[in-house]
């Protein structure tokens, strides 16, 4: 008897752009047909349908066409069902987009196996009358009984929805960094020979260093005759200026000594500067840079690495955060590629999870990079990018693989495209 046994499923098309308008998911259910006789077998066309959890899909059922099934051989029929992924789309209404599910196919038909009555016979071990074997009689015997045969196919599974995932940005900073060794400049000399006399001028504790002799003769006291212990200036000021020339001489004394010896702490350039400059004169704005500036400086490390000849690239990181929106789990998304001109790679890209675990639990999230590196390199055997502006011809490859899980594990599709001729220049 003619056979057809289930053999696997598979992915038939899923659309290349993630987009709600894009959203078709096609899923093949391949069955072996086997044809055990030495005749040719013709199946006819017949129609196949799958339920979801029980329930007719929309469009149900299908048409397969007919076809033939080579004499003593067999071949593979795949039977196809599109899936909408659009969250509101076609399925929606059956709420299975990102869970697990239960698929059903079936199909039925019948075949006449007439023709293949002596087959048959042998295959059942019929006995038929001596005087009959090869007449019309065991023709019409053997049609009745096993002459027309109905062949039912079915299989049954878990079945996982995808849904698209939700993409936002992290709040971890994209990182620059240069490939190769970095150039050092040595602050420390400069910062240890500076920093002593600068902080010194800057610093407000060091205000009560500025002192003039006169002024701290004018502050002590004495003892006059008939009075007392009193101030020097303030005897002076009472007995000898105020009454030449009134209380606006005790009023300037006091600001000549506070210019001298401030009695608020600040620091004692910046008192000098603000006193003794013209107000209109722009070292006052001069002075609040340097002593900003300074405070800079002063911060940075002892030592300070820039980019210089022997840095070969650069590679560009920028993270951002994957949710996995459905109730099950699946591994985030790897992408890579890169470009070779010769035996010089100018050029990489790829994109996945820090580390070896990819797995993100179901309504989860984990962070991914996408990195951008470029090569210069001027040191290997081919001369870096330098080729690329001489108008040397390159021999060019592309290669990188991607790969993306909708449940059922990571699928990968690799690139490799080689011999490709480029000519940069004149």
């Amino acid at each position: 008897m003619p056979t057809a046994s289930f053999q696997g499923v598979k992915v038939q098309q899923f659309p290349p752009k993630l987009s709600l308008e894009e959203t078709d998911l096609k899923l093949g259910l391949t069955f072996a047909y086997k044809n055990p006789y030495k005749k040719s077998l013709p199946i006819p066309a017949h129609s196949f349908s799958f339920k979801l959890n029980g329930k007719d899909l929309p469009g149900m059922p299908l048409s397969q066409e007919g076809f033939t099934l080579p004499a003593e051989d067999s071949i593979h029929i795949t039977y196809v069902a599109t899936f909408d992924l659009n969250p509101r789309g076609k399925l929606s209404r059956y709420r299975v987009l990102g869970k697990d599910n239960r698929l059903e196919f079936y199909s039925s038909f019948t075949v006449n196996l007439v023709e293949y009555a002596g087959s048959l016979a042998n295959s059942f071990d019929i006995p038929l009358p001596e005087e009959s074997k090869g007449s019309e009689l065991a023709k019409n015997y053997l049609d009745k009984k096993l002459g027309s045969r109905t062949l039912e196919l079915s299989h049954g599974m878990n079945f996982r929805l995808p849904t698209l995932p939700q993409i936002k940005p992290s709040t971890n900073p994209m990182k620059v960094e240069f490939i190769g060794q970095m150039e050092t400049i040595n602050l420390k000399l400069l910062k240890d020979g500076l920093s002593p006399m600068v902080n010194s001028l800057i610093d407000v504790n060091n205000s009560n260093v500025l002192s003039d002799p006169f002024v701290s003769m004018m502050k002590d006291s004495i003892d006059v005759f008939g009075i007392g212990r009193v101030n020097v200036a303030s005897y002076l000021m009472t007995t000898i200026l105020t009454p030449f020339f009134g209380v606006e001489a005790n009023r300037k004394w006091n600001d000549f000594v506070n210019k001298l010896e401030p009695e608020e702490d600040v620091p004692m350039l910046n008192h000098l500067v603000m006193t003794y400059v013209d107000p209109n004169s722009p070292i006052q704005d001069h002075w609040e840079g340097f002593v900003e500036s300074w405070g800079d400086l002063d911060a940075m490390p002892d030592q300070i690495e820039f980019p210089g000849p022997r840095v070969k690239g650069m590679e560009v990181s920028i993270p951002f955060v994957f949710k996995n929106t459905n109730e099950f789990p699946i591994e985030a998304p790897l992408f890579f590629a890169d470009a070779e001109f010769n035996a010089f790679t100018p050029i990489s890209f790829e994109m996945g999870a820090q580390g070896r675990d990819r797995t993100i639990a179901a309504g989860e999230e984990k962070e991914l990079w996408v990195k951008l590196r470029l090569n210069w390199n001027m040191n290997e055997a081919s001369d870096g990018i330098f080729q690329l502006l001489q108008g040397d011809q390159f021999t060019t490859r592309l290669k990188g693989e991607t790969q993306i899980d909708m449940g059922y594990g990571p699928m990968s599709v690799k690139m490799d495209l080689r011999n490709m001729k480029l000519q940069w220049g004149n």
